[in-house]
Order: structure tokens, then sequence, then C-alpha cells
């Protein structure tokens, strides 16, 4: 299994590799054409380095949660409690490095926007994105407000999860053999991997938009 797991670590860190290069490339085009801007551009590159670890994490997770989905009906190899306790571990971890990703994109843009970076919830951060100059603020404020953080978006669902699991509430201590059924009704009646694997799609989808909006590039340059 360790093998397995090595083999895929590779697979996932190529995978994310080559999307989080284009978005590294789409950051040193606009650097270039905007070096002029007093902005920390040093801070703004360990947040590329930040989000890809990020972004990695949760693709490591999303990847786990399917392999074990082949190891589910080997009850040699693991133990119904042990697999349920392990794929409740990915599932989790899943939900607190996406909403972390997602945290590292709403810095990004408060130090692209040169403002202060620093945010104890949203409505800070959005307090903060309208202290700045910068003419395309509106567009940044609406992209998240909209799109991201409104009712029943997936920024709205990543971040409520995220809290949830931190904060205990996900699942009763009571019936932790058996998580599953707690969590069953919140992710649609779908497998933890099906769930996840959703909401991936949909944070895929946000970088794109957040790259295209942030360092004004068109999809096909991505």
């Amino acid at each position: 299994m360790d093998y397995e797991l090595l083999k895929y670590i590779d697979f996932v860190d190529k995978h994310n590799e080559i999307f989080i290069n284009k978005i590294q490339k789409s950051y040193n085009i606009w650097i270039n054409k905007n070096s002029h801007l007093e902005l920390e551009y040093e801070k703004l590159q360990n947040f590329l380095i930040v989000l890809k670890h990020r972004h990695l994490s949760t693709l490591y997770h999303l990847e786990v949660l399917w392999k074990q989905k082949e190891f589910s009906s080997d009850v040699v190899k693991v133990q119904s409690s042990q697999f349920n306790q392990l794929s409740l571990m990915h599932f989790e971890s899943f939900f607190i490095q996406a909403r972390s990703m997602i945290e590292t994109t709403q810095k990004f843009s408060l130090i692209y926007l040169n403002v202060k970076d620093s945010f104890k919830d949203l409505k800070e951060f959005f307090k903060r994105i309208k202290k700045s100059e910068n003419e395309i603020k509106l567009e940044i404020y609406n992209f998240y407000k909209n799109e991201v953080f409104a009712e029943g978006k997936y920024g709205n669902r990543i971040k409520s999860f995220r809290d949830k699991i931190i904060h205990g509430g996900m699942i009763h201590q009571n019936n932790y053999l058996d998580p599953f059924k707690n969590i069953l009704p919140l992710i649609g009646y779908k497998s933890y991997e099906e769930f996840n694997q959703q909401t991936h799609n949909e944070t895929f989808e946000f970088l794109v938009k957040w790259t295209e909006l942030i360092f004004d590039v068109s999809r096909n340059e991505l």
C-alpha cells in the first residue's frame, strides 16, 4: 500500500505541477507588465507557493479516497471501522485544505489590491477590498461575493464544512465508528469520493476564473 501511495503522490504532483505552472506563468507575464507598481512581490510569490501546496493537498486527499474505494471490499486488508475512520480523515482533510486554498487566493488578492492582507472573517475581507484604489476592486469584490461565497455556492459550502469539522459539528462523538450515517444528508447521499470530486471540480473552475481575473489572461492561455 505504501508503494501504491508513493505512485499516487507522484501522479497527483505531476498533474498539480502542470496546472500551477500555468498560474505561475500568468503571474510572471503580469509582473513583467506591472513591475512599476508598488506591491509586496515577495509576498505574492510566497502565496503562490502556498497555493501550489494547498491545491496538491486537496488532490492528494481526493485521490486517496478514490484509491480506498478499490480496497473497501477487501475485509482482510481493511477492517470496517478502520476504513470508515480513514475515509473520514481524508474527507475532512480535503475540506480543510480546500478552504485554506481559497483563503490563500483571498490574501493574494488583497496584496494585489495593495491593502492589508490579514482578515478575521469575510466581513473584514470585503471591507479591505473596498479600501483599495485599484479599479479592478469591484470585479474582485463581486467575484468573491457572488460567485464564491454566496448562499449555495461552493466557497460557502467549503467554508461551512471546514468550520463544522474544526469546531466538532460535523460528526457525533457517540457514533464515531459510523460517521458516514451522520454526514450522508449533508453531502446529498453521495459517497465521500463522489462529493469531494464534485467539490474539487468546482474549486478547479474557481482557480481558472480567479487567474483570468487577477492576471488578465484568457481561458485558452490556461
